[in-house]
């Protein structure tokens, strides 16, 4: 299960820490004003807000006989996979930088609907008390994803092409869709809808109704500890991404580094929040999430 989890995590890595990393950086370095690159960056974030519509619908809608998730991981898997190869027909980087942000947001389209549809498996997979840590486990599997996307394949570009690392991205994401088209969720699921099996009672217990999960949606956000998460987290990202741009463009523009040499240095830079992550999620499940929750937003 940890293993399935955290490669799912790692493949949505991966490609992100190559866009917003290696990619951005590149773009600064040749000619790209700061801010331009800022739009492009917002293209790659902008997907994740539709996590919102990507909740309900795989709670819904699914092949019920090869499980409640596991479709839905497979198909964005695929699409991750098949959405980077738009990225190898933009001509020219540099000139047609907003093409190039166009194909970063509809990979990372289907990227969410992944994390969606992996944090749903593992809440339905995972004892309570194993998932502070899993969750630790699978964040960390990311973060290793991001800085790998950044520091190793700014070398790839760097010794090879933007096609080469591309074509690499494209065939990890490939080999990790193996691992959910092997694994079933409950025994007995078929493993292709052609193959011979059915759904379990348990997942189609589990199947939500539309209506409801539309309730549930209004009630949750009509509470105020709802509402003050979601203001304080929205405030909270604010800064971290500003003074991501600013180190860009003083490391690139002032200091003369070049974009390998920004990639690595964000790579490395993952290490402390790679420790804490890990920490994190261990003393979730000892002390419990909302302790540590009011830990981390306040420290």
């Amino acid at each position: 299960r940890m293993t399935l989890l955290c490669a799912l995590y790692f493949a949505q890595g991966v490609p992100w820490g190559f866009m917003d990393i290696t990619m951005i950086n590149y773009l600064i370095q040749n000619g790209v004003s700061v801010g331009e690159a800022a739009g492009v960056s917002a293209l790659i974030l902008l997907p994740w807000t539709f996590k919102l519509i990507w909740a309900p619908l795989i709670d819904t809608v699914t092949i019920r006989s090869m499980g409640k998730r596991r479709p839905w991981i497979i198909g964005a898997q695929f699409l991750m996979a098949i959405t980077l190869i738009g990225v190898l027909m933009v001509p020219d980087v540099t000139a047609d930088y907003r093409l190039l942000g166009m194909m970063f947001f509809i990979h990372n389209v289907f990227a969410s609907l992944q994390d969606v549809s992996t944090d749903a498996l593992a809440v339905d997979i995972l004892p309570p008390d194993e998932q502070g840590k899993a969750n630790g486990m699978m964040w960390a599997s990311k973060l290793v994803g991001y800085g790998a996307g950044g520091a190793v394949f700014a070398r790839v570009m760097e010794a090879s092409s933007i096609q080469t690392a591309v074509v690499l991205q494209i065939a990890i994401l490939a080999m990790i869709m193996i691992l959910p088209i092997l694994w079933l969720e409950r025994p007995g699921e078929k493993r292709f809808p052609w193959s011979s099996g059915k759904g379990s009672s348990e997942a189609k217990q589990n199947i939500s109704s539309l209506a409801g999960l539309g309730r549930n949606a209004v009630l949750a956000f009509s509470l105020r500890t709802t509402f003050v998460f979601v203001v304080f987290t929205l405030v909270h990202n604010i800064g971290p991404e500003i003074g991501k741009f600013m180190a860009k463009g003083i490391c690139i523009d002032r200091l003369g580094w070049s974009h390998v040499e920004v990639s690595d240095m964000r790579g490395f830079a993952l290490l402390p929040e790679l420790i804490l992550v890990l920490l994190g999620g261990f003393l979730a499940d000892r002390w419990g999430r909302r302790t540590v929750l009011i830990i981390g937003m306040t420290s």
